[in-house]
């Protein structure tokens, strides 16, 4: 070999250690505490017609329906109030058998009791289905305690450690149990503390602008679907207690 080939393959060698290197030492991205977590990764699938969009978060993944009609109208159904109900939990914990290992993030989980709306037909009802669509949220009949609910048994660990949460939840009609519609917040950093404004904040977007679908099903085999956007009253703000906020349930007519 020439002594201008061999140059050339030391300098191939030298230059493809240095890419190795280069990859093998690059940081990990952090972020400011408080900062509000968006998804590190989301895909958009059709199924049956239908269209879902599934989203991971450092603690938990979802996968929930899509609906692009438009809202031709809207009709008020009943005043909802909501009483000030969340769990937080710092993330990573010191469990051992915690797996997630990363940056660490707060998660809250808010939790808002349901019941059936008002203008939902009981008799014969046999079975009510609630759905959130077009964001992450869910209906659960427990109370999370800083983790999300496990669906039917599966582990359903998530690479980065959290659960997987479904968008779904059925109840009988004779269900006397607690249901909630819980959303979810995951703050990146474990001591960052939210001012009263940031918190305010947080707790009204929590559930302000969430579309619900409710399906009823009735014994003589009929069904009701309906759609419902919950939003939040900016412009009838009242006094009241600090942890209670009111928002209106409308019916949506889209098209």
């Amino acid at each position: 070999m020439t002594g201008l080939k061999r140059a050339a393959c030391l300098s191939a060698v030298i230059i493809v250690f240095a890419l190795i290197l280069s990859g093998c030492g690059e940081e990990k991205v952090y972020h400011e505490p408080g900062t509000v977590e968006e998804p590190y990764k989301a895909e958009e699938y059709e199924e049956n017609g239908l269209k879902y969009r599934k989203e991971n978060y450092l603690g938990y993944e979802i996968t929930y329906p899509v609906i692009e009609k438009n809202i031709a109208d809207k009709i008020y159904v009943q005043g909802i109030t909501y009483k000030y109900m969340c769990c937080a939990a710092d993330y990573p914990t010191k469990d051992p058998n915690d797996k997630y290992d990363g940056e660490p993030f707060t998660r809250y989980i808010y939790h808002k009791p349901w019941s059936i709306p008002e203008d939902i037909k009981r008799e014969g009802l046999a079975s009510v289905t609630y759905t959130v669509y077009n964001r992450q949220g869910s209906f659960v009949k427990v109370y999370q305690q800083g983790e999300v609910v496990k669906p039917k048994g599966e582990a359903a660990v998530n690479p980065k450690g959290g659960y997987s949460l479904v968008s779904s939840c059925t109840v009988d009609a004779d269900y006397d149990g607690e249901l909630y519609l819980c959303t979810l917040l995951e703050l990146y950093g474990n001591d960052y503390e939210m001012t009263d404004e940031e918190e305010d904040e947080y707790i009204i977007k929590a559930f302000d602008g969430t579309f619900i679908g409710v399906r009823a099903d009735y014994d003589s085999c009929e069904s009701e679907e309906a759609y419902y956007s919950l939003e939040y009253n900016y412009d009838n703000v009242q006094e009241t207690d600090d942890d209670v906020y009111e928002y209106s349930l409308y019916r949506l007519i889209l098209e």
